[in-house]
């Protein structure tokens, strides 16, 4: 009772005195007299601000109207951004350390938070740090007005000097008087209301994060289920050369996210001219990159032989792979699209077309597939023609537009200044990508030793771990999000607890799935062992053999997730591509390149590459998150 009539009180900044409380609370469910209520604001010695009435002979030197004027005079729509800000401090209680404070700016032009900063005490570094990020993220231009009550933090000289030094203009709400700043208010109103319990918050957003994690590893299950369908050489097939595929994609997504960065930032600024110059030379640019990838394919068959390309997959595979390339072209400009999508904060589009393109491309396929009778050419075929739907939904419609967001040939430069950054940002996100799918390209390469059937095996096997992995890579996500915002408010011990907690959340559903797997591994391995021509035996049993080694690493390997997410949260990308290496290129690699040329095991070496590899892996994670918190 007394933590909510805090709450109620300090949201009203102190203005609710007992009959106001008692209503607030009784709306929310809690019955109780207006008396109760007074004594326990008595005990906890608060009292409602008593508003006196304004006196013209009053203390001018605090209260001076040239100090403190009301620019913004509750005129609370902007022309464009960064043209008015507002800012704010609220209160949230947590358990462990009592009540913290949240220092908010938002930007009047779209109702977007463009800065915060959270912390232990209510100080004036608290409102300056919000302030900086805010600049940082949108920038703000001279004479832009930033609106704020008369807390000493707004009013302390250092915030005073920092708007002074960027030629902002402060304007103020008048004392006791919260509908100047109504917009702020009602945000943290909101923000209240549906995020009172911050651990309840994020772990809505680790089970959206989860879920979605979850349908995109469904899809890839079902697109493998089809090729399956067709026989086993041909999701053989499929598995091996998707590896091959994510080499070339790695190009556009390294660019797609070095471009991501680089508009966000102009748009932060608010240099639109910039913002329209990227966007139109990374186009150019990527149109370039593209054209050349369409010339090499005629060559496609020469190309995978020298990639290593086991023959059987090379002649099976090659118009299969002649398609695909169209499609990673296409992809390409698709890449570049949501990435400036991204840059603009538009998640939800880019969640909504990202669906859209998986529910195309699974419908396109199970047509082709089931009721054609088609081959893999055929799955190709759907892959491109999805990627064509987001292509005429997306980046066609940034040519030649009004606005800084689209295309066009006059802004568009291969000058080194213009495309230099780009490219420079885009090559570690390059090099980890293609360095990844390369040593995975490797391992199939060494497993087609013993049959190509074994790399179609192992691709079912990765896919249906992958539907659990999928679920924990999305507490991941919404765990780096809960560490990096305590690490940010100084909580250390809060990060730890939440570590040890994750940690024991991620096992526990690995046992769980792992188990689970285990049961139903058979009618599992069924299903994909039957194909138009009939079912096959001998494929069902080499995917059991592979798949249960797989599974029995899974358990260790869950450890993993928990780490990346504490090492992501505490900002150490080195520490988190060291794990990534040390997977592929030192747990796995090695162990089945000793296991092909020093050992006489058959397929079942795959099994247990898998094994030691994810086990090693969740171990080595663990090791690494523990020095990394420990060194913090």
């Amino acid at each position: 009772m007394d933590v909510k009539i805090k709450q109620i009180y300090d949201e009203a900044k102190g203005r609710y005195g007992s009959p106001k409380i008692t209503k607030k609370l009784k709306e929310e469910g809690i019955n109780v007299s207006q008396k109760r209520v007074a004594r326990r604001m008595n005990f906890l010695g608060l009292r409602s601000i008593v508003i006196k009435k304004f006196n013209h002979a009053g203390n001018s030197k605090t209260d001076n109207a040239k100090e403190y004027l009301n620019l913004l005079e509750q005129d609370f729509f902007a022309e464009k951004p960064s043209q008015k800000w507002v800012g704010d401090i609220t209160y949230i209680y947590t358990k462990e350390t009592g009540w913290t404070y949240l220092a908010i700016v938002m930007d009047l032009f779209d109702l977007k938070v463009v800065g915060w900063s959270y912390g232990l005490n209510m100080t004036d570094d608290l409102v300056i740090d919000a302030f900086n990020k805010a600049l940082i993220n949108r920038g703000m231009k001279k004479n832009g007005i930033f609106h704020s009550d008369r807390g000493s933090q707004y009013t302390s000289n250092d915030f005073e000097k920092l708007l002074l030094s960027l030629d902002l203009k402060h304007s103020y709400s008048k004392k006791g008087y919260p509908y100047d700043n109504a917009s702020m208010e009602s945000f943290n109103a909101i923000l209240k209301k549906e995020e009172v319990n911050v651990n309840n918050y994020e772990t809505f957003e680790e089970a959206k994060l989860a879920i979605f994690q979850f349908i995109t590893q469904l899809f890839n299950i079902l697109d493998t289920l089809m090729a399956s369908y067709i026989d086993a050489s041909a999701v053989s097939t499929v598995a091996y050369m998707v590896q091959l595929q994510h080499m070339i994609s790695a190009i556009g997504g390294g660019l797609s996210v070095a471009g991501s960065i680089r508009i966000a930032h102009f748009y932060g600024k608010g240099s639109y001219d910039d913002v329209k110059r990227e966007i139109s030379s990374l186009s150019l640019l990527t149109a370039i990159i593209s054209f050349i990838i369409i010339l090499l394919i005629p060559f496609t068959p020469y190309l995978l032989r020298l990639t290593g390309t086991p023959e059987g997959f090379t002649k099976s595979g090659s118009v299969y792979f002649m398609i695909v390339l169209v499609g990673i072209v296409i992809n390409f400009f698709n890449s570049i699209y949501l990435a400036i999508e991204k840059s603009r904060g538009n998640t939800k589009v880019i969640l909504k077309l990202n669906v859209l393109v998986m529910i195309v491309k699974l419908s396109l396929t199970a047509f082709f597939i089931y009721i054609l009778k088609g081959g893999i050419n055929y799955i190709a075929l759907a892959t491109l023609l999805s990627y064509l739907v987001l292509f005429f939904l997306g980046p066609v419609k940034l040519i030649n537009k009004e606005d800084a967001f689209s295309f066009s040939l006059k802004s568009a430069s291969l000058r080194w200044s213009s495309i230099g950054p780009v490219i420079k940002l885009s090559i570690p996100t390059m090099i980890e990508k293609m360095s990844f799918s390369f040593g995975k390209a490797l391992v199939n390469n060494m497993s087609a030793s013993y049959g190509e059937t074994t790399v179609g095996a192992a691709g079912i096997s990765n896919n249906m771990s992958g539907l659990l992995t999928g679920i924990q890579m999305g507490i991941q996500d919404g765990g780096t999000s809960l560490i990096s915002q305590n690490m940010g408010a100084g909580l250390f011990k809060r990060v730890a607890s939440i570590f040890i907690r994750l940690t024991t959340i991620e096992f526990i559903i690995g046992c769980i799935g792992n188990l689970l797997y285990l049961f139903l591994m058979w009618p599992i391995s069924y299903i994909f062992a039957a194909s138009k021509g009939g079912f096959n035996s001998e494929f069902q049993a080499l995917i059991i053999l592979i798949f249960k080694y797989e599974i029995l690493g899974c358990f260790l390997l869950s450890f993993c997730y928990a780490s990346i997410s504490l090492l992501l949260g505490l900002k150490k990308t080195k520490l988190v591509l060291l794990v990534n290496v040390f997977r592929i290129f030192v747990f796995r690699i090695p162990v089945i390149h000793y296991f092909t040329t020093c050992t006489t095991l058959g397929a079942e070496a795959v099994g247990y590459t898998m094994l030691i590899s994810n086990s090693l892996t969740g171990l080595f994670a663990l090791a690494v998150a523990v020095f990394a918190l420990i060194k913090e």
